[in-house]
């Protein structure tokens, strides 16, 4: 969730400060994929995002918390490059 919250909180940023202007947005953008895309540890970010994506499912609670979280989970998923790893990774916690 810090990641999230990191997200949020340069998206707000760009959002109030610079009035989504196309190149701060661009520049939000290529930080998070690069950031994103750098594992840290011993669990990749997609395994990381899609075991919390698999905890949110596997406890909802209130639908509009779980919604939201799953929305800010999907717009960290648009910045990795390896988006089949997620999908493998998610297919097996299915299983």
């Amino acid at each position: 969730e810090a990641l999230l919250d990191l997200h949020d909180k340069f998206r707000a940023l760009v959002v109030d400060n610079f009035f989504s202007h196309t190149l701060f947005e661009k520049a939000l953008k290529e930080a998070f994929e690069v950031f994103v895309n750098h594992d840290v540890g011993k669990m990749t970010n997609a395994e990381l995002i899609s075991t919390y994506c698999d905890r949110i499912l596997q406890n909802p609670g209130n639908e509009n918390e779980m919604d939201e979280k799953l929305s800010k989970a999907v717009q960290l998923f648009s910045y990795l490059s390896d988006k089949d790893l997620f999908s493998e990774i998610y297919r097996n916690q299915l299983a």
